[in-house]
């Protein structure tokens, strides 16, 4: 285990390259390495359930979360559990408890769970997707982020959390899901397409969108029925630099390296 005099101690750890397109990160569980994905989208931190057993956690309660297609997801809570990134304990809290394997291709290799925002909202942490990296529990360098405008939310309270980014100026802006592992084009409701006169269709589309503190950018768009207003995915994040406060509200982006 951790000793105590690490628990909050500043780190710097390498992401890693699933199949080459979405990021891991080491993490401990009860004194075991394993390895997650990191994703920004995911809403709740949760072990595969073939971990969770084998470490024998036990299920505290039941809730039910939606992807961002509408399908519901059916998860287990498990008792409070530290994980440890690096040489930083993160506080203890309740995971999720997922087939991983039914969520993704069946060839690809297993992983351990996955790391989401839920467990990282009371930590600042910096990500540079450029040089797959993350700085977790020392004070934010803001110097050369710009600030995005943001909104947390929750489909679980309490639970899960994700955060929502402004595309379009002023009033007339839509909230886009900020989502790393979201490989394919930035996906937009027909709803918000309409709002921010974009000429989404089916096919994906090389179009211009505005995100405050990221200026135009022109990136593949696809007319999709969502949750949300719409999804920046890798197009977006990929070689990018951010810090995230979540407790202050706050995440701010670099230009892409």
């Amino acid at each position: 285990m951790l000793d105590a005099t690490l628990a909050r101690v500043p780190t710097r750890c390498a992401l890693g390259r699933y199949q080459g397109v979405l990021s891991t990160v080491h993490v401990e569980v009860a004194g075991r390495p394993l390895t997650f994905l990191f994703d920004l989208g995911a809403g709740v931190t949760a072990l595969d359930a073939a971990v969770a057993d084998d470490l024998r956690l036990g299920e505290v309660r039941r809730v039910t979360g939606r992807r961002m297609t509408g399908a519901d997801v059916d998860l287990a809570l498990l008792e409070p559990t530290p994980l440890t990134v690096g040489d930083y304990q993160l506080p203890a809290r309740s995971l999720g408890k997922l087939d991983l394997a039914r969520l993704l291709p069946e060839d690809w290799p297993r992983v351990d769970g996955v790391l989401a925002l839920d467990a990282l909202e009371h930590v600042p942490f910096a990500v540079d997707f450029a040089r797959d990296r993350m700085d977790l529990g020392a004070p934010l360098d803001r110097d050369g982020l710009s600030s995005l405008r943001i909104r947390l939310h929750r489909q679980i309270p309490h639970t899960s959390l994700v955060v929502l980014v402004a595309v379009g100026e002023g009033e007339d802006a839509c909230w886009f899901e900020l989502d790393n592992s979201n490989t394919g084009p930035v996906l937009v409701a027909p709803h918000a397409a309409a709002r921010l006169g974009l000429a989404a269709g089916t096919e994906p589309t090389e179009t211009n969108i505005t995100v405050p503190g990221a200026g135009t950018i022109r990136v593949p768009v696809l007319a999709r029925d969502i949750l949300y207003d719409g999804n920046l995915g890798r197009t977006f994040t990929a070689s990018r630099r951010f810090g995230f406060d979540l407790a202050q509200g706050w995440i701010g982006v670099a230009p892409r390296s």
